[in-house]
């Protein structure tokens, strides 16, 4: 039999050697300096000759995995001329049961994953791309945007049924690696192990596309194929096999495809609903596990983001891998009862693109209105993509997430600190090609991040006393037959980190802020904000009264001295037995505190600290509300809310009166740019000033006179309707008595 190349292209050729059985291919990269082989045909001996009849270079030969059929007996001649051999050693020890020209396993170099041959002017990267045999290898030519597959993408076809083939759900994470390496070379061109076979024109980016998409559908069980036998060694072998786009014959292992799937069996995913959340025009479409719940009692809320692999239209592909489901396993749900929420990201898109992250908030907002979450239990977890979705998430709102998982996740370290009161617990493989676990990651596809071991520094520097992190070992992957990259099989199976998270509410938490010297704001869970002065003899805590005792906590961390209570109460006072004295407004005795610590206050009583004073000023929606000033800033509590809505509050004229004062006693003092801190978040963020007060004091005296409209508000469970009206910068919500 004699070889006879084929020119695809300059520097590119193919040797084709036919048998019954089909048709095989190899092919010669040509360089300045040197030459490179892929694979090396099966029955024809010729291959290394017909080479050296096209180029003397030096020569090398990559076997792209060890089936026969790409490592025949031409290999042979190859090694007897010294051109080094490669192929992944995962696939060394199949040869010798394959074939009869006596291979050895020191015939072979091992080619890892992102090795590259430079051949003067070529350079092609080895993608590991592991399926058809645990080490299958790909070639990528980026410059020309040629890709040589081997049998990782077959002939329009693919054998995933073999003995040998891998788990499919580790091929599609393979397989999703290599595909998002090329998926912006619109010109790709496969050349594949069987290619001269391929029926449909030249092979690109679509074909790897719907290979991946099989792949996909197959593994989260969208998709099931149809039943044949084959004869294999002389016994028959079942099997499946789809079609879908170019990819004309998938044959696969349903045994693999189960293993794929991990330990969640369809019983567990029956269980969840499909959903959709729309806000304008976006929407975010997910599946939902509701538990059994009872009359008044909240239960927490499970946030699962899933990775790359699984996005696009099938909800049902949001639960292909552990994660979700098994937060919904009877099991857990017996003794944790939990709402589980698996959003699906749109295909070619991030978990961390600003549009999603807008909904995923959005979504949590829509959970805790339609169902009884617990909104102080709100967990968020997600593999890879996922886990730096669930990286972004704690740092960008910390204060909505009880505690966190991200699993073989990654993010930006500059942004983490601001999660330093979230605890995390992460998990990750050393051996991860995809998301290596440290150092950072730049990609053309999304933000440059870096993996869970820098996260986790960051977040330990920035004071968070409560991260952990999981490092699997490569030999417990290998043990475990996973992919390095699969660490949320042993992640999700693990009781005890998943109690852990559980164990963390956001009562229990609190956020500390320095505004300025000797000056806190301590936020706690439900976004009431209460601030810390410091003078040189003692201290006020400046709060409305809200009962968490990690303020309190946090206040005894932050200073030493002799700690009073400002309280601004709605007709309670938390927590008065530990401080040194508590401040109230005249006339409310009736809190019945203990008379030795309380000190009541009026317009312009002023509390020394030693170094720093405030004066008192009474101001507010209800009777009894202070406000406490300097030339520096004013604690005004939620005088400037305008919310009008209780049975004590305000009547209009009441409170715009309140307001006018508010402005005169600041006026009097010089202390016109004081600025405006309130008691709850988002304003406390936003630093008010005199302006709004007197808008505020305007906007009272127009509706009273009836020249500011004002509109009904659509409020359910009030015996009153409730009315809102705006200008400038204040707005007004009240019930129809206030309007007096």
């Amino acid at each position: 039999m004699s070889l006879i190349p084929e020119k695809l292209a300059d520097g590119l050729y193919r040797f084709v050697e036919t048998s019954p059985g089909g048709s095989l291919d190899a092919y010669l990269v040509v360089g300045s300096r040197s030459a490179l082989v892929i694979d090396a045909l099966q029955d024809e001996p010729g291959l290394y000759d017909a080479v050296r009849a096209v180029t003397p270079l030096p020569v090398e030969l990559v076997i792209t995995h060890g089936h026969p059929d790409h490592a025949g007996v031409s290999v042979k001649g190859f090694r007897a001329a010294g051109c080094p051999v490669y192929m992944h050693a995962k696939d060394f020890d199949y040869l010798p049961s394959y074939v009869s020209y006596g291979p050895e396993r020191d015939w072979f170099t091992h080619l890892p994953d992102g090795q590259v041959f430079d051949l003067g002017g070529r350079r092609l990267a080895v993608i590991y791309c592991g399926g058809h045999t645990a080490g299958s290898l790909t070639l990528l030519d980026s410059e020309r945007q040629m890709l040589f597959t081997g049998d990782a993408v077959g002939s329009g076809a693919i054998w995933m049924q073999l003995p040998d083939a891998l788990p499919l759900n580790i091929f599609v994470m393979n397989l999703t690696a290599l595909y998002n390496r090329v998926r912006g070379m619109e010109n790709l061109t496969l050349f594949l192990g069987h290619g001269s076979q391929f029926e449909g024109g030249v092979p690109g980016l679509q074909y790897l596309h719907d290979t991946l998409v099989t792949a996909r559908r197959l593994v989260s069980g969208v998709w099931e194929g149809e039943d044949a036998v084959m004869d294999f060694a002389g016994r028959e072998l079942p099997y499946k096999w789809i079609a879908h786009g170019q990819m004309k014959r998938f044959w696969y292992n349903p045994q693999n495809l189960r293993y794929g799937r991990g330990s969640a069996g369809e019983e567990i995913k029956a269980l969840f609903t499909e959903g959709c959340f729309k806000k304008g025009s976006c929407c975010l479409g997910y599946m939902l596990f509701t538990p059994e719940t009872q009359p008044g009692c909240r239960y927490p809320l499970v946030l699962y983001l899933h990775g790359a692999g699984e996005r696009g239209s099938d909800l049902k592909s949001t639960l292909a891998n552990p994660g979700a489901t098994s937060f919904a396993d009877p099991s857990w749900q017996a003794k944790h009862p939990c709402f589980v929420l698996a959003p699906q990201c749109a295909e070619n898109h991030w978990w961390t693109d600003e549009g999603n992250l807008a909904m995923l908030r959005y979504a949590l907002e829509e959970m805790e209105a339609r169902f009884p979450v617990d909104p102080n239990r709100v967990y968020v977890t997600g593999l890879s993509m996922g886990g730096m979705g669930s990286w972004t998430l704690i740092s960008r709102w910390p204060e909505l997430f009880a505690a966190a998982m991200p699993v073989c996740g990654a993010g930006d370290p500059e942004n983490v600190p601001a999660a330093k009161d979230v605890p995390v617990w992460a998990f990750h493989a050393v051996n991860d090609p995809v998301v290596p676990i440290t150092g950072r990651i730049d990609s053309p596809l999304f933000p440059s991040c870096c993996g869970s071991r820098v996260m986790v520094s960051a977040l330990r520097n920035a004071g968070n006393p409560n991260v952990r992190l999981t490092e699997y070992s490569a030999d417990f992957m290998e043990r475990q037959g996973l992919h390095g990259h699969a660490a949320w099989t042993p992640a999700y199976a693990d009781n005890e980190a998943k109690e852990w998270l559980f164990s963390f509410s956001r009562v229990n938490r609190c956020s500390v802020a320095q505004l300025a010297p000797c000056c806190w704001a301590i936020t706690d869970c439900s976004g009431q904000v209460a601030y810390l002065l410091a003078g040189r003899e003692k201290a006020l805590l400046v709060s409305v009264g809200g009962g968490n005792r990690a303020v309190l906590d946090a206040v005894r961390a932050l200073t030493n001295l002799p700690v009073s209570l400002a309280a601004n109460p709605r007709g309670t006072v938390h927590f008065a037995e530990e401080f040194e004295q508590v401040y109230l407004a005249k006339g409310l005795e009736k809190l019945a505190l203990d008379a030795k610590k309380v000190v009541f206050v009026q317009n312009g009583s002023v509390i020394d600290l030693g170094g720093r004073s405030l004066t008192v000023i009474e101001a507010g929606c209800t009777p009894g509300e202070l406000c406490f000033a300097d030339n520096a800033a004013c604690f005004c509590g939620e005088a400037l809310t305008g919310a009008l809505e209780a049975p004590r509050s305000y009547s209009l004229s009441e409170y715009q009166k309140s307001l006018e004062g508010l402005a005169a006693a600041l006026k009097g003092k010089g202390w016109e740019d004081a600025a405006f801190l309130a008691a709850r978040k988002p304003e406390a963020h936003r630093p008010d000033c005199l302006e709004k007060a007197e808008d505020l004091a305007e906007l009272c005296g127009l509706v009273l006179t009836e020249e500011a409209d004002y509109l009904p508000l659509p409020v359910k469970d009030r015996s009153l309707p409730v009315f809102a009206a705006e200008a400038k910068q204040a707005k007004l919500t009240f019930t129809a008595d206030r309007i007096r």
